[in-house]
């Protein structure tokens, strides 16, 4: 095969007779070309959609944060409450994904459910801003596995002083190893995420047993009923609110398999299953391992005091009194940690390709291309790689710089899923006719708990952006609410200038009998047809 792209809009070649599958009749009830090679079975995706939450691993390396806004109890019945909320949250964007299984997920159901006057903005707005939730979370993990190599150092060799250029190579090499993995390496990729989501599980239960084997124990009265507020917010309502970022960061964010949709096989019952089931597996483990962690916090000053920079790896070691076995123990976490971040690659360079095919981006064309040799859109993780690596380079002027950057990963994925519950509910109750569902909905309790899910995502919209301490200086302020509010006044901008001219909704490629198209069609077109494809 040769080289060149395949473009969107291009006609598929009349010699070639190959048997539709269920598949790409759904892809095509919904004007879409089946592109991508389907490599992803049930077991495979679900690995994926297990090792790209990475729940427990995320959460107790930042169980430090919790220290000052809640402490204890803002963990544990934290955890409980932000579960209940973010499994409503999965289970409407679930049943959204079984009607429309498609890698742009969200921008492409907003389009489809929004009010017909402002469907078109909205859709962009939404593209944009899930694009930029990935990429922005992509680079987050970077990072965070740069400092943890750089804490391990620093447990190991007291004299090692971290520097911001140590950070950038680091940062940089693990973007590299996720093209890598995404390009040549793309074929062991879905074994891969299957043994990751069982060495995650793994994982797990050994760190579980070490822990609870070896350490001195917290009271009960410290670990179920502690509150701490050091924030300065003389609200411990607020402190408290604030508190529940730790839960929300960890277990949010399983959207990611939806934009491999069209990797996966029977998308339309396998990527919702997923949905729901690595949340219940990760909230399950996330919850645990976080109570242990806090019944293994016997000094609490040396914990949140560690020149590690992470209080999970000075637990590992009051626990072991060993420099080697705390390495280990964190290295086993790590090693759970780079696999989500080639999900995370993966999902945002998918959602770049498939925004691009509707004409989002700019440079649109060259971004829409598949490699026809390795069958991934190449430019697209190209393009994902570069901005990491971009965005790596302020780490050697400024770390806060880059983490303001950071700060709005959690809050862009949230706002990212408000729009299409709130579209689809709106849907629900002003359609007259039918719906027509996928193979996996909520039934008659899709509204209420579409309902629930909102006031959950308006919730954290509305709370993630506050300030973690006060009074509010450069180095304490969560720059999450102003970048954001910049990204919404630049993308209005292009929109008003640029992308009402180039951007009409998802476009019609190719119909159920197999006629290619081109142009700004919409699957609205084509909406009806959907219903026979299941």
């Amino acid at each position: 095969m040769s080289n060149d792209g395949i473009e969107m809009g291009s006609t598929i070649p009349k010699e070639i007779d190959v048997p539709i599958t269920d598949d790409e009749a759904v892809l095509a009830a919904l004007g879409r070309k089946d592109l991508l090679r389907r490599n992803w079975g049930f077991w495979n995706i679900l690995g994926f959609a297990v090792a790209n939450l990475c729940s427990w691993e995320f959460a107790t390396s930042l169980i430090g944060s919790t220290f000052t806004n809640g402490g204890p109890v803002a963990v544990v019945y934290g955890f409980i409450t932000t579960f209940f909320g973010i499994l409503a949250i999965n289970a409407s964007l679930a049943e959204m994904a079984s009607m429309y299984p498609v890698a742009g997920g969200q921008y492409f159901w907003t389009f489809h459910f929004a009010p017909p006057r402002i469907r078109v903005f909205l859709s962009y707005f939404q593209g944009w801003l899930t694009s930029i939730a990935w990429q922005v979370g992509f680079v987050s993990t970077t990072v965070f596995l740069a400092e943890q190599i750089e804490g391990l150092i620093v447990l190991n060799n007291s004299s090692y002083v971290p520097k911001g250029w140590h950070t950038f190579l680091l940062m940089t090499m693990f973007s590299l190893i996720g093209l890598v993995m995404l390009t040549v390496g793309k074929k062991a990729l879905p074994v891969m995420q299957t043994v990751s989501g069982v060495a995650h599980i793994a994982f797990f239960l050994i760190l579980t047993i070490v822990l609870l084997s070896m350490s001195k124990k917290a009271s009960s009265d410290f670990v179920w009923t502690k509150f701490v507020n050091n924030s300065g917010w003389s609200n411990n309502g607020i402190s408290f609110c604030i508190g529940l970022l730790l839960p929300a960061f960890s277990i949010s964010g399983a959207d990611g398999c939806v934009h491999m949709s069209e990797e996966v096989r029977n998308a339309s019952l396998n990527i919702p299953r997923a949905f729901v089931y690595t949340l219940l597996i990760n909230g399950t483990m996330a919850f645990a391992f976080m109570v242990v962690s806090l019944y293994c916090i016997t000094d609490l000053d040396i914990v949140l005091d560690t020149p590690t920079g992470f209080p999970i790896i000075q637990i590992f070691y009051q626990a072991t009194n060993s420099t080697a076995a705390a390495t280990v123990m964190d290295v086993m976490m790590m090693t759970i940690q780079v696999t989500c971040s080639f999900c995370l690659l993966a999902a945002a360079s998918r959602l770049a390709w498939s925004f691009s095919r509707e004409g989002g981006f700019p440079g649109a064309k060259t971004l829409a291309k598949v490699d026809a040799k390795l069958e991934v859109p190449l430019n697209a993780i190209y393009l994902s790689v570069t901005i990491s690596i971009l965005l790596s380079l302020i780490v050697i002027g400024s770390s806060v710089a880059l983490e303001a950057i950071v700060s709005l990963c959690t809050l862009a994925a949230f706002m990212s899923y408000t729009l299409p519950i709130a579209s689809f509910l709106w849907f629900r109750l002003t359609q007259t006719t039918p719906i027509a569902y996928g193979p996996w909905k909520l039934g008659r309790w899709g509204v209420p708990i579409n309902i629930f899910a909102l006031c959950w995502c308006i919730f954290f919209v509305v709370i993630l952006p506050f300030p973690s301490v006060m009074p509010v200086t450069a180095e304490t302020m969560n720059w999450g609410g102003p970048i954001a509010l910049a990204v919404f006044c630049i993308l209005t901008v292009d929109w008003m200038f640029r992308a009402r001219f180039q951007y009409f909704g998802p476009k019609i490629e190719i119909t159920l009998d197999g006629t290619a198209q081109a142009g700004a069609e919409t699957v609205q077109e084509v909406a009806a047809t959907k219903e026979k494809s299941y």
